[in-house]
C-alpha cells in the first residue's frame, strides 16, 4: 500500500457524500484472545466458516441456496462450520441460535476464508474482523468496482476472494481446498499481507482522527 493512497480516501472519502471520510466500519463481535490461542495460517482447522444473520438479506439466502444444493454439499460443508440463524445477535435480545462473542472470535481465528455474503450493506464488521483474525475475506467483484462500498478492498491491495455471485462459491470453496492443500504457502503469503496492511491501515486511520481532534498537540478549540 502506498501511503498516498490511504491519505486519498480519508481525505476524498466517496466523491457522492463531499465532506464524509472514509474509514473501515470496523469490529463488533471479535474480542481479543491470548497468544496462546494463535493459528498460523496453515494450522487453522476450518477451510471457511460462516455464522449470521439470514432472514431478509438476499445475498446470504443465495449463498445457503446454492452450498444446499450443490452436488457436494456434505463435503464442503464437512471442511467449514456454518451457523445461519434469524434475527440480529449483536443486539441484546437476538437469536438463541447465535454464537457468543468468545465462541466467535475463536472460531474466526481458527479459519482459513471467510465468506461475506452483503447484509444490509456491502461492508460489514465480518469482513474486517476477517481481517483482525487473519482470516482471507470472499466478496463479491461487482463490491469491490470503482465507486462502490468494498472498492476500499482493491484500492488499498487487500487480498481477498472474488466471486462473481455466491452461487459460484461452492465449487470456489472446493477449488480452495485443492489449493491450500498443494499450495499452501501462497494463501499464507496473502493472509500475512493483509495482516500488515491492515496494522498500517488502523494507524492511519488513528493517526486521522487525531490529528482532526488535537491541533499541535492541543485539543482543538471548539467554536
Amino acid at each position: 500500500m502506498q501511503e498516498k493512497s490511504l491519505d486519498y480516501l480519508l481525505e476524498s472519502g466517496t466523491k457522492r457524500v463531499p465532506k464524509v471520510l472514509w474509514m473501515p466500519l470496523g469490529l463488533a463481535n471479535l474480542k481479543a484472545l491470548p497468544t496462546t490461542f494463535k493459528y498460523e495460517f496453515a494450522e487453522r482447522p476450518h477451510l471457511w466458516a460462516w455464522a449470521g444473520d439470514i432472514g431478509g438479506k438476499p445475498e446470504r439466502a443465495e449463498m445457503m441456496r446454492a452450498l444446499d444444493e450443490h452436488a457436494s454439499a456434505a463435503q464442503i460443508i464437512e471442511r467449514g462450520v456454518l451457523r445461519p440463524f434469524r434475527g440480529y445477535a449483536g443486539r441484546p435480545g437476538g437469536s438463541s441460535a447465535a454464537m457468543n462473542v468468545w465462541e466467535y472470535s475463536m472460531l474466526m481465528r481458527r479459519t482459513k476464508f471467510v465468506p461475506a455474503p452483503a447484509g444490509v450493506s456491502a461492508e460489514q464488521f465480518r469482513i474486517w474482523e476477517a481481517f483482525e483474525a487473519g482470516c482471507i475475506p470472499i466478496v463479491l467483484a461487482k463490491h469491490t468496482a470503482p465507486g462502490q462500498v468494498l472498492y476500499p478492498l482493491k484500492f488499498l491491495g487487500f487480498e481477498v476472494v472474488l466471486l462473481e455471485s455466491w452461487g459460484d462459491l461452492p465449487d470456489k470453496l472446493l477449488w480452495l481446498a485443492e489449493e491450500v492443500s498443494h499450495n499452501p504457502q501462497v494463501h499464507a503469503r496473502k493472509q500475512q499481507h493483509n495482516s500488515r496492511l491492515w496494522a498500517r491501515v488502523k494507524g492511519a486511520v488513528a493517526s486521522r482522527i487525531a490529528q482532526s481532534v488535537c491541533e499541535d498537540g492541543r485539543p482543538a478549540a471548539i467554536e
